[in-house]
């Protein structure tokens, strides 16, 4: 039987997570080249709505935006441009037109990074 990586594992950690708070059992974190999770995030929309965190990291309860593919982008203490272009996103699900665009976007370079 084969193993399942470190990056799946912690991805379907925080949909088990997200499950038993009560939210869709969602979850995704991101891994660097070296498979290495930097970040871990799960769906929180069926908690109490809140936004929560530090000026480093943070995530969305109770909201639409409270997904797990956002979170997991709240949830990453810094962004070293060009690293994160080797970065991987793991979720358990097909991310939805949100997220997939919240993704996208956030490897884009911006001014003083």
């Amino acid at each position: 039987m084969t193993s399942l990586s470190a990056p799946w594992r912690a991805a379907l950690e925080e949909a088990w997570s997200a499950y038993c708070e009560g939210s869709y059992a969602i979850g995704a974190c991101i891994a660097d080249t070296s498979g290495k999770v930097l970040a871990r995030g799960r769906n929180r929309l069926g908690e109490a709505r809140q936004v929560s965190g530090s000026s480093e990291t943070g995530f969305i309860t109770g909201h639409d935006l409270g997904h797990a593919e956002i979170n997991v982008l709240l949830g990453l203490q810094v962004k070293l441009y060009p690293d994160c272009y080797g970065w991987s996103v793991y979720t358990t699900v097909e991310p939805c037109p949100q997220c997939a665009g919240a993704v996208a976007m956030s490897s884009e370079q911006h001014p003083g990074a």
